[in-house]
């Protein structure tokens, strides 16, 4: 399991369809999922191939999950194709740790 406590997305290359509005969350059975940083207006992304990074903070992040998910919560800039999720590709940071039964959650390394 990850605890994420930063993440970085790129946008594509396409000369449009830069996200403004979205959500990363976490889980850990793939049914809950949590908000562990949501962007509103966010104008970051307006450059094609550029990248963005951002901290990840509130009570969620101060917690390992085994799954993400980016969620589109507003159509993009593109006159097009404005529900497209144009991404290169994100990346996730923090520290991974074990979760045992009876040991509860164990730290394992920083990724």
């Amino acid at each position: 399991r990850l605890l994420c406590n930063y993440y970085t997305i790129r946008h594509d290359g396409s000369q449009d369809g830069f996200v403004r509005n979205w959500v990363l969350q976490g889980s850990n059975d793939l049914h809950h999922w949590l908000d562990l940083r949501r962007h509103s207006n966010d104008a970051t992304m307006r450059l094609p191939g550029q990248y963005g990074s951002w901290p990840v903070g509130g009570p969620a992040a101060s917690m390992p999950f085994r799954a993400f998910r980016l969620l589109l919560l507003g159509a993009t800039d593109s006159p097009t194709n404005p529900w497209a999720f144009c991404l290169g590709y994100w990346e996730l940071y923090g520290y991974f740790y074990n979760l045992t039964a009876d040991e509860g959650v164990k730290f394992i390394a920083q990724g």
